[in-house]
């Protein structure tokens, strides 16, 4: 798994005050938890076109409720490689979700949007339109 760290929006969970990075086997691997349930965070990376990217900045922007609206109309047609990536960290039992959209231009990925988090059921369901 990539490192949580490494993320553009690495500084926004490092200080987040619900995530605890542990270390383990020596110091070799970092895992990141939510700390409230005691779950596993993972780092899903997705690639899209450009016109999907501006329509979940749109979406993301808006409260949770009036962004799942939208949801119906949004098709997440995965690529192999897209001018778009969208970095989800989602925990295992689906009570934190942090997302952030980025455009591939001048040969780096550059963020659209500040990341966005969400937490309980909130999280459970715009994991459900996004992942």
């Amino acid at each position: 798994m990539a490192n949580l760290k490494n993320l553009e929006m690495g500084k926004s969970l490092l200080s987040n005050k619900d995530l605890c990075f542990k270390r383990s086997m020596m110091g070799l691997f970092t895992q990141c938890v939510y700390q409230p349930t005691g779950s596993p965070i993972k780092l899903v990376r997705n690639d899209y076109r450009l016109e999907v990217g501006t329509r979940l900045v749109k979406m993301l922007d808006q409260p949770v409720d009036k962004a799942l609206l939208h949801a119906p109309s949004l098709k997440l047609d995965k690529l192999e490689v897209g001018n778009v990536r969208v970095e989800t960290c989602v925990s295992a039992d689906r009570q934190f979700l942090a997302v952030q959209v980025l455009r591939y231009e001048d040969f780096v990925f550059k963020p659209m949007c500040e990341p966005h988090f969400y937490t309980g059921d909130e999280a459970s369901v715009m994991s459900k339109v996004l992942l």
